[in-house]
């Protein structure tokens, strides 16, 4: 048995699920969550938005089925299966009951060792992101699920891109901007690699200690300066933050690359 999904006009058949609600839309995708008919199981289905006409719509699905798929850490979340169904790419995943770092951040700044131990747990995620020669491109809190432990499980590589021997630059916004390298939105000539989700770590890691971003502004504009030239608070007056931290942050969220 499978489930048909409206989309616009079209029907979509996914076999072997029955799908439940809309969790979310994205630029590129629908997010449902849906149950699997063979063992009951709770997954997600993540659906395109355009055809696999567009040559990039199924080579970004097909990039996500294959990174998540080659990872295997406990800190990242699991692929199940990859499909296409009425010219549409589908994506089965892992559901992670719980809430997102966004969710936890809204109340304010997180408690100082539990925050530590998320990052720690983020950054052994990326880690075995990055060994698989992938870089993620777009780390920010709504990214980073906890589950019911109150574990890590990074989410959505759907702008992940394998890392090439010699990375292209850019000069469009690769991410999202209050998160992205400066190198993300093409304001530095210089390639996206794996320091460019360290930086997204690093204003993580920010905003989960002070309960606020190291910089924002409604002015796209603004931003833009913010992340080519602005400068940070200073790290060493912030409450319970040790010398260690600050540094590690400073280091996270440095504009200018020691070595290229």
């Amino acid at each position: 048995m499978g489930a048909a999904i409206q989309l616009k006009n079209l029907q979509i058949d996914i076999p072997g699920v029955k799908i439940g609600r809309l969790l979310n839309e994205g630029s590129f995708s629908y997010v449902y969550l849906a149950t699997l008919d063979s063992t009951g199981q709770d997954v997600i289905v993540k659906i395109s938005k355009d055809t696999i006409d567009s040559q990039t719509v199924r080579k970004n699905f097909i990039l996500e089925a294959f990174s998540l798929g080659s990872i295997g850490h406990k800190n990242v979340v699991d692929v199940i299966h990859y499909g296409e169904s009425q010219k549409h790419c589908y994506l089965i995943l892992e559901y992670v009951s719980g809430e997102s770092l966004r969710e936890v951040i809204r109340s304010g700044a997180v408690d100082y060792d539990r925050a530590m131990e998320l990052f720690v747990q983020m950054c052994l995620g990326i880690q075995a992101i990055h060994r698989k020669n992938i870089i993620h491109r777009d780390l920010k809190p709504e990214n980073i699920m906890l589950d019911t432990n109150g574990d890590v499980k990074i989410i959505d590589l759907g702008l992940a891109e394998l890392q090439a021997e010699k990375p292209k630059e850019t000069n469009a916004l690769v991410g999202s901007l209050l998160y992205a390298a400066p190198e993300q939105i093409g304001a530095l000539k210089r390639p996206i690699d794996e320091r460019s989700d360290l930086y997204g770590l690093g204003v993580i890691l920010y905003e989960m200690l002070t309960g606020e971003k190291p910089f924002d502004h409604s002015d796209f504009n603004e931003l833009y300066k913010w992340h080519t030239s602005g400068t940070y608070a200073d790290y060493a007056k912030i409450d319970q933050l040790d010398g260690v931290v600050s540094i590690v942050l400073q280091k996270l969220l440095k504009k200018i690359r020691m070595i290229d």
